[in-house]
């Protein structure tokens, strides 16, 4: 039984042994016949010679025609077309990854990508493309969340939120023909279709195998395919518009490919079905000597012994796993955006990932070996002898003590000539003694530039605070100095910071300013910018009066108080004596005003008595001299309640309220009705006149002097003009009172306000010539300030004046 079981095995060998050799045959010679039907001329065979290695271009976020796999490794349809091409063709085509769309096609222009993998052609596109002919096909389709609004055709799509990918022909094509369509560009597919899942959007627009695959990837439960569009996908390679020998050596492969092998590739990624013909020749060469070769098999593996089938089981699982951990850790590696070398036991470089080449711009032909690489990295002689002693160092320190390689700070020099800092490291592939050793070069120079910026920042900014005349101080959230510069500490007569360190700074606030001064804290605290006043009493005794703005910081996850702090000692008892002075002089105002009109009484009196006694026996001189003493009198008496008046400012009348300024306005005009009325003046008021913090009596009589006086200085040959206007202003508000009258010489406007300065004379117009300096100090007492604005003579003017802005306001 065993010489005839091992017959028949031996039988069943040979037949297969001759019909794998007759299949072999067949693929080859279809192999033949591809390789023969590129038909490639002399030219096309010297531009492959000079262009052994392409960058192939994507983003490499469509699946299923191309994306990266879950190690990071091109794939997709177009990979295998890539694939096919890249062995036809004895050429490398490597991906560059890491590049949106929209840089792939920078890049493409620039000539820094030679191909890309699946693109529709377009008009702009074939400004900077070749193109291949389109090798595989698709329609474009419309997907809708499973419970959204009812799409029949790509019309209802109008007025809705539509998401494609930005950049994509469907972008373009949609944005260009379908203007009413509100389109949402996103980065990739997937953050598209995910978006429509979650009902963010309502429709999402791409090619259907790519929909079809993707949703399904991502389990996404509710997008559906819904109607179709008017577009498809046809796709093609790419080219660089300056390499047309390219776009033809690839439509040469392509054409060359088998519809079995385009079908296998296709098949092998798609997500939908798809039905292709049979013939008698793929049966013959597939289907029979698969079913042959599977009995053999099954005749074999009863023949042979259970234990040689468990190792063979376990060996392929092995070499597969082997393959597996080779595959990812080459992924790995090569995705990884640090730089990594391989180094071998003899000092040879044997691998560097897309990160080393991309970062220092040395590929292995450049540096084979440490040898090399050192001149290279360390040009100078002594930086070199220096790196290498310690990287000698740091590696013996590892294998002796069998620890991992810390790391260490070297600057490299690029290929460019450039430098780059590094942390520089190594690692066993195996034993420290003997094998292979991976070495990273991890790049800090932003980090290290980064550092140096923020140094320097904080010396400059260290060297401002530390030179500031103003105190600058940290108070901690329990109300504890942190900081203090030297300013400071003179302020509060301390020699040194450690002397008050923690010192709480309300110990060092006057008695009658800590509630304030406290509650100013809180406020920081709670987020708001405070400005106060107050009083402290420095470590020697001595009193200051300090005007701090305290704003809230965060330091280390906790609010603190930082504030600007200055000495206003001088500046308040200078304040206190011109508020001293100055009530003097209101008082002497008042007095001599008051006091003088009792002699000119006396003077207008016995005037009269004479005019009456002897006025018939005046001559005409004599009557003239009467007169004047009568006119001078009269005047002075106006003179001296015009100062009387200004000097009861802020001394009588209505306190400080909130005011409708509006009706300030009104009852000046209802005073200077008489006055309006006969001057025919038409008075226009603006609108939204504010709340105003005012003295109501003061506010009127500010309005009718402004008012008063462009009804007095009226042009003859024109009707008056008068507008009353508010708007919001940077110091609260401001009010304008324009007129059309005589005008002001701009060189006499600084005279305007000063208390008896005319610019007409008593003939030509009446007046004391203290009336606008009462409207500065009216608006001067409410915080504002007054000014005049005039083109010159006969152009008009407008008297401005600002008040701060209240809480409120009405319209």
């Amino acid at each position: 039984m065993t010489n005839v079981a091992s017959r028949i095995t031996f039988l069943l060998a040979v037949i297969a042994l001759s019909l794998l050799i007759g299949l072999q045959s067949l693929r080859a010679e279809e192999s033949v016949k591809g390789l023969e039907a590129l038909a490639l001329s002399a030219e096309e065979r010297a531009w492959l010679s000079a262009h052994p290695n392409l960058r192939l271009g994507d983003d490499f976020a469509w699946p299923p025609f191309a994306f990266l796999d879950e190690q990071g490794v091109y794939s997709g349809i177009s990979s295998g077309y890539v694939a096919s091409i890249s062995k036809r063709l004895g050429i490398g085509i490597k991906p560059v990854l890491g590049l949106t769309w929209e840089q792939v096609l920078e890049k493409v222009k620039g000539g820094e990508v030679d191909m890309l993998p699946a693109v529709v052609r377009s008009k702009e596109r074939e400004a900077f493309l070749n193109f291949t002919k389109p090798y595989i096909s698709y329609p474009v389709v419309i997907a809708t969340h499973r419970e959204g609004p009812k799409i029949l055709e790509i019309a209802d799509l109008a007025g809705r939120k539509v998401g494609v990918v930005k950049g994509y022909i469907t972008h373009e094509s949609l944005a260009k023909d379908y203007p009413a369509i509100n389109l949402i560009g996103f980065e990739n597919l997937d953050a598209g279709l995910q978006s429509l899942d979650s009902d963010a959007i309502d429709a999402f627009v791409d090619n259907l195998g790519a929909i079809t695959y993707e949703a399904r990837r991502l389990r996404l439960a509710n997008v559906k395919i819904s109607a179709p569009t008017p577009y498809k996908f046809e796709l093609s390679l790419a080219t660089r518009k300056d390499w047309p020998e390219l776009a033809s050596l690839l439509d040469k492969s392509l054409e060359a490919m088998s519809s079995h092998e385009k079908s296998s590739i296709e098949n092998t990624w798609l997500a939908v079905e798809i039905h292709f013909g049979v013939d008698v020749k793929t049966i013959l060469l597939w289907v029979v000597p698969t079913g042959i070769l599977g009995l053999i098999i099954f005749a074999a593996i009863i023949a042979r012994n259970r234990g040689l089938r468990q190792n063979i089981d376990r060996n392929k699982r092995t070499e597969a796993a082997l393959r597996d951990s080779e595959t990812r850790f080459r992924a790995i590696i090569e995705a990884s955006p640090v730089p990594i070398a391989l180094n071998d036991e003899a000092l040879n470089i044997t691998y560097l990932n897309a990160a080393f080449t991309r970062t220092f711009g040395y590929t292995l032909d450049d540096i084979p070996t440490l040898a090399e690489w050192w001149p290279k990295a360390y040009p100078d002689p002594t930086y070199r002898q220096q790196v290498t002693k310690r990287w000698d160092v740091q590696l013996e320190k590892a294998v002796r003590e069998k620890t991992q390689f810390e790391p260490m700070e070297v600057s490299v020099r690029c290929k460019n000539g450039s430098s780059r800092t590094v942390l520089a490291a190594a690692a066993p592939l195996g034993s420290w003694l003997e094998g292979d050793h991976l070495v990273t070069l991890y790049d800090i120079t932003d980090r290290k530039r980064v550092e140096r910026e923020l140094v320097e920042s904080e010396a400059h900014l260290r060297a401002i605070i530390w030179n500031e005349p103003e105190c600058i101080k940290i108070v901690d959230e329990r109300g504890c100095l942190a900081q203090m510069n030297p300013a400071g500490l003179a302020m509060i007569e301390a020699d040194r910071f450690e002397q008050v360190a923690g010192l709480q700074v309300l110990d060092l606030v006057a008695p009658e300013h800590k509630d304030s001064f406290a509650s100013m804290h809180e406020r920081v605290l709670d987020g708001e910018a405070v400005q106060l006043e107050f009083e402290v009493i420095g470590l020697k005794g001595g009193r200051h009066w300090m005007e701090t703005h305290a704003v809230p910081m965060l330091v280390n996850g906790k609010t603190v108080q930082l504030a600007v702090t200055r000495d206003v000692t001088e500046r308040k008892r200078a304040q206190e004596e011109i508020t001293r002075s100055n009530a003097e002089l209101e008082q002497f105002g008042y007095a001599v005003s008051h006091d003088l009109r009792q002699p000119l009484r006396a003077i207008n009196s016995y005037t009269s008595l004479i005019e009456r006694k002897l006025g018939d026996k005046l001559d005409d001189e004599g009557r003239t001299f009467l007169h004047f003493v009568k006119d001078g009198a009269l005047r002075m008496d106006h003179m001296l309640t015009s100062l009387l008046e200004y000097s009861r400012i802020g001394r009588s009348g209505e306190p400080m309220s909130l005011m409708e300024s509006r009706e300030a306005v009104e009852e000046a005009l209802r005073f200077l009705s008489p006055a309006i009325a006969d001057a025919h003046a038409d008075i226009r008021i603006g609108q939204n006149f504010p709340k105003i913090m005012g003295s109501r009596d003061e506010m009127t009589r500010l309005f009718q002097n402004l008012i008063g006086n462009a009804l007095k200085y009226r042009a003859p040959d024109r009707d008056l003009v008068v507008s009353v206007d508010v708007a919001p202003h940077a110091e609260g508000w401001k009010f304008s009172i324009t007129d059309n009258g005589i005008g002001i010489d701009p060189s006499q406007i600084k005279r305007l306000f000063q208390v008896f300065q005319r610019l007409h004379t008593q003939d030509a117009y009446e007046g004391t010539g203290i009336g606008l300096a009462v409207c500065r100090k009216i608006v001067g007492r409410h915080g504002g300030r007054i000014w005049v604005e005039s083109a010159g003579e006969g152009q008009g003017c407008s008297f401005c004046f600002t008040l701060p802005r209240s809480q409120e306001r009405v319209a």
